[in-house]
């Protein structure tokens, strides 16, 4: 760090300590441009240990740092919510509460904001006193000079200070805060409110619901870590508007950081210029703070973490990937580039059997795939139905047996608990699929404890997805897109289906079902169990559906 800056600055501060007239002018520049308040007036605090760096710092801004300061408060005087995606130490959650500040002490705007406990919102704070969001706030308030806060007091023992709730003396304008629930933020009246880590929040669904009145604008920030979270969805939202950093795309060629990322964040790479139609909109915008955008962040540092880190925590933390971020992932095997195929059509071969698989229940599940002469498997295509009977996944199926796979060779394999009875004598699941014509199986399942059939079909599931037999891989599923083949299956893969946490954090030995990633997961470990040692599932004749060629093993889909 240049030293020099602070120097500076506390030079330019004595200055106007003796001059009426210099701090008018200094307070009417901060009043003006947040940027220019930051740049001569906020300081940031390092904990860290580092003997070549202070802790108290200046804050220099970068240039993205200006610009998305500049973004907060257009968004913020504008009333339009946002959601940031962010890398570790790009400022995030300092900004936001400096601008909290800034709005607080200039334009009398009073805030809300919120984490997932109380002691990250406000509480003790022996070792760092910024560790929490209000303990941020008060360092940059009070590190001002005397002349440069409000109100002639002393702020340290002051009433306008108190645990969650601080007052300012000269317009009325108040910062309070709460720890993540359901009823977040709900009656108050507010400029904007911060949900900070709200990927991590319980009951964030709720929360947010419960602050769309308190404010015009909502602020979500976080890292990332999985596709299912209330944070997640918000943000990858097809409605939402991307607001790309201008310089983003130039810094992050210069660092080569698509050679280092595998999947780089998409939004990222955004070079959409939005319109004064989306500007005037209700709709979210999204800021990405991807770590090659900052100058201090460099291809050498990321290596080295890439070294020392796990996979889910340089995904979460580095490369905003949401979908290998999960810790507790089930399936720490799969890979996107080895297990998915991305080809236009349904690689649907007619000379193997077809393998449709059901699950029933409050979410109905069907599942079709193949496995080939060298017992590799290839998944095709899910059919998931909420809110939805047994009659209604039977139609679909009829349907897409007529529309994708005519002729088709079909065995049907099943939920066990579709041959149960409910308490009111009405017709099974089997019983409704039988009186169709569809007969599945289920008797191996059966035998088997709910436990057990789980454990081991997680295992067989494990054990394919590192086979090669002949070269290829041994477990492949279809997504050519979001919306198409298994989308929901891939996320099940990805950290949709993971283990169980407990309340500290720590993973349990137990999967966190969650539909609908349980329901086509369960498809396919029906289907493993019901199957297993079965020899090869091929046609006896193999000229039935032709030959390899690409006109007749592909059916459009």
């Amino acid at each position: 760090m240049d030293t020099s800056l602070a120097a500076k600055r506390l030079e330019l501060w004595a200055k106007a300590s003796k001059n009426p007239k210099l701090q008018a002018v200094e307070i009417a520049l901060c009043k003006k441009d947040p940027v220019y308040w930051f740049n001569h007036y906020a300081w940031t605090n390092d904990p860290r240990d580092n003997p070549d760096k202070p802790k108290k710092l200046p804050f220099a801004l970068y240039d993205f740092q200006e610009w998305f300061i500049r973004e907060l408060e257009t968004n913020i005087r504008n009333g339009k919510s946002l959601v940031v995606e962010k890398s570790r130490d790009m400022g995030a959650t300092w900004m936001i509460m400096g601008m909290f500040l800034w709005g607080w002490q200039f334009e009398g705007w009073s805030f809300h904001c919120g984490s997932r406990r109380e002691t990250e919102v406000d509480g003790p704070s022996k070792l760092d006193p910024t560790a929490h969001l209000f303990g941020k706030f008060r360092y940059m308030l009070y590190n001002q000079p005397k002349w440069m806060r409000p109100g002639d007091i002393d702020w340290k023992v002051s009433k306008n200070d108190a645990k969650l709730s601080i007052t300012n003396p000269d317009n009325g304008a108040s910062l309070t805060g709460e720890s993540a629930n359901p009823a977040f933020g709900r009656q108050l009246r507010k400029k904007a409110v911060f949900l900070d880590e709200f990927n991590f929040w319980e009951a964030a669904e709720n929360a947010l619901g419960a602050c769309q009145d308190t404010a015009p604008c909502q602020i979500l920030n976080s890292s990332v870590e999985g596709e299912t979270t209330s944070y997640a969805r918000r943000a990858n939202d097809d409605r939402n508007i991307i607001i790309p950093y201008p310089k983003g795309l130039e810094m992050i060629k210069e660092k080569g950081a698509l050679d280092l990322c595998a999947v780089p964040p998409k939004r990222a790479l955004s070079q959409y210029d939005p319109t004064e139609e989306d500007l005037a909109s209700s709709r979210w915008r999204v800021y990405t703070l991807w770590w090659p955008i900052h100058p201090g962040k460099s291809r050498v540092e990321y290596k080295a973490t890439k070294e020392n880190k796990s996979e889910d925590k340089l995904a979460s933390e580095w490369d905003i990937n949401y979908s290998l971020s999960v810790s507790g992932r089930v399936f720490n095997q799969f890979k996107e580039h080895r297990h998915v195929m991305k080809d236009k059509h349904m690689p649907y071969d007619r000379r193997y059997k077809l393998y449709r698989i059901w699950d029933f229940g409050r979410v109905n599940a069907t599942l079709y795939m193949q496995v080939d002469e060298y017992n590799r498997k290839r998944i095709l295509l899910e059919r998931i139905l909420e809110n939805s009977n047994t009659p209604d996944q039977l139609a679909v199926a009829q349907q897409d047996e007529k529309e994708y796979f005519p002729g088709a060779r079909i065995i049907d394999i099943c939920d066990p608990a579709g041959s149960y009875q409910d308490e009111r004598g009405n017709s099974t699941d089997i019983d409704i699929l039988e009186d169709a014509g569809v007969y599945p199986e289920f008797d191996r399942i059966l035998h088997l404890p709910h436990r057990t059939r789980k454990e081991r079909g997680l295992e067989r599931i494990k054990v394919d997805l590192q086979k090669t037999p002949k070269g290829e891989e041994g477990f492949k599923l279809w997504c050519p897109d979001e919306d198409t083949g298994c989308p929901v299956l891939k996320k099940a893969f990805e950290g949709g289906y993971a283990y169980k946490k407990d309340i500290s954090g720590n993973l349990l030995d137990k999967v966190d079902e969650k539909h609908p990633y349980e329901d086509v997961m369960d498809n396919l470990i029906y289907f493993y169990i019901q199957t297993d040692n079965e020899g090869p599932n091929i046609y006896d004749d193999l000229s039935i559906g032709g030959s390899y060629a690409a006109d007749t093993h592909y059916i459009g889909y």
